[in-house]
């Protein structure tokens, strides 16, 4: 097989050295895969060069800043900063003004504390202080404030009591025996215990005195059948207790008396005459005290014609 040359053209040809480089080889096929080979090489070279043509500028890096805006970051950084520096003299006035009503407060509040005492102040030449406000205004406000709310809880609860019956609103005259009970619910039911208090000491008393009657009637007639006996006369029966019980007591017994006083001397002489009047005078007792009986019984028989009885 002959040899064949095949030029190189991709090459660059020099002005020193015109001629041109051959490859010898004897292989046909290998010059053939050589030739596409190098089709190829031209191909790739071609669509890179387009590819560069087409292509955009790279992007730049996003770190890295222009004048203009280190400019515009410099004007926010600076405005930025101003800001911060009013807000911090606007919290420092703020605080001084809170600190200085505080202050005033403090003083107000311990001038009213002193007047509240009933301290009199004064200036440092001894000349009385003269206020332009009423400090009494407010505390006499929030006493009649007190005391509406009080008379309207009053009238509240009132009206949410039982009603009861009101004695002056009638035209009529009630008896000794009415009772005349209050409104207000706490001091009816005491004056209703009150009430039943003294009922049951009325009857207590009218229980004493009915004992006292009795007893009184019993000694009576005790005497009496002593004074039967010794004339030989029946004595007469003794009230059972039954029969006492089953007696009808007058409308006049129940009504509470006041205690008897003791009997006196005069009325145990006017019993005793009396009592000789009517049996006669014993025989172991004629002319004993006569003579002062006799005067007794004279003054105590003008008194009776005077009296009218």
């Amino acid at each position: 097989m002959a040899e064949s040359a095949i030029p190189l053209p991709d090459e660059p040809s020099t002005s020193a050295s015109r001629q041109k480089n051959f490859i010898k080889t004897s292989d046909a096929s290998a010059i053939m895969d050589l030739k596409g080979e190098l089709y190829r090489k031209r191909a790739e070279q071609r669509s890179r060069a387009e590819a560069r043509m087409t292509q955009t500028a790279p992007k730049r890096n996003i770190l890295l800043m222009t004048k203009e805006e280190e400019r515009q970051k410099l004007e926010e950084s600076s405005k930025r900063q101003k800001r911060i520096e009013d807000l911090e003299k606007g919290l420092r006035e703020e605080e001084e003004a809170r600190l200085k009503a505080k202050k005033i407060l403090e003083e107000k509040s311990e001038i009213y504390n002193r007047l509240s005492r009933g301290e009199k102040l004064a200036y440092e030449d001894g000349q009385s202080v003269e206020f332009m406000v009423d400090f009494e205004a407010k505390k006499r406000e929030e006493n009649e404030r007190r005391e509406e709310e009080l008379r309207r809880e009053k009238e509240e609860a009132e009206k949410n009591e039982a009603t009861h019956f009101v004695a002056n609103e009638e035209q009529r005259v009630y008896g000794v025996s009415h009772v005349q009970f209050s409104i207000s619910e706490q001091k009816r039911q005491q004056q209703m215990q009150e009430l039943l208090d003294l009922t049951k000491k009325t009857e207590e008393e009218r229980e004493k005195r009915k004992r006292l009657l009795e007893e009184r009637k019993r000694a009576k007639l005790e005497r009496l059948n002593a004074v039967r006996l010794r004339k030989g006369l029946e004595p007469l029966p003794m009230p059972d207790e039954k029969d006492e019980e089953e007696e009808v007591v007058g409308p006049f017994l129940d009504i509470p008396m006041p205690s008897e006083p003791e009997p006196s001397k005069h009325d145990e002489k006017i019993d005793r005459i009396a009592q000789q009047k009517k049996y006669g005078v014993r025989e172991w007792d004629k002319g004993k005290g006569m003579i002062h009986e006799k005067l007794f019984l004279v003054d105590v028989s003008s008194y009776i014609s005077d009296s009218n009885f």
